[in-house]
């Protein structure tokens, strides 16, 4: 029978964490590319990999994500979006959350990414515009808008003028 275990380090551990459930591990896109570059058929022949991977998160925010990645599904269009959905993750801070789906985007997890990118809009929604700017790391103008040049979400305008020379 086939067997999976997968050992992962999270930063400032020095124990790694071993995933044996081949379908959490189906549901991480870089480490099942990882595993595939040895062994296409891993899925049947199950896999060993005991040279620990790091991942440059702490080990908490890895077990919640390891603990809920294949309970946590986008709802389908007719279902109404609520972060109630997701109840640990709605349980959350903004600034855990914040690592959560920063974790998510380092293993390519879009689907979970936008579970907790809905949770995380439920939170912003109620904030001021002070609270919301300080949570984003931009800052106000002096009437009371987001100030362009300190926005991070998009590049400047210059990255795409065309240079005039060619």
């Amino acid at each position: 029978m086939a067997s999976w275990e997968v050992h992962v380090i999270f930063e400032g551990e020095t124990d790694p964490v071993v995933i044996r459930d081949s379908e959490v591990i189906k549901k991480i896109p870089v480490i099942v590319r990882a595993i595939e570059q040895e062994n296409s058929d891993w899925e049947k022949e199950g896999v060993q990999i005991t040279d620990p991977i790091f991942i440059p998160f702490d080990k908490k925010t890895g077990e919640f994500f390891l603990s809920t990645i294949q309970k946590y599904e986008y709802p389908s269009i007719d279902v109404r979006k609520e972060a109630s959905l997701f109840p640990e993750a709605n349980e959350m801070s903004l600034e855990k959350l914040k690592k959560v789906i920063e974790l998510a985007s380092f293993f390519e997890c879009r689907e979970y990414m936008d579970c907790i990118g809905l949770v995380i809009a439920k939170k912003l929604d109620p904030l001021s515009l002070e609270e919301f700017t300080a949570f984003m790391g931009v800052s106000i103008n002096r009437i009371g808008q987001m100030d362009e040049d300190s926005i991070w979400m998009h590049p400047p305008v210059v990255v795409f003028e065309r240079d005039q020379d060619e």
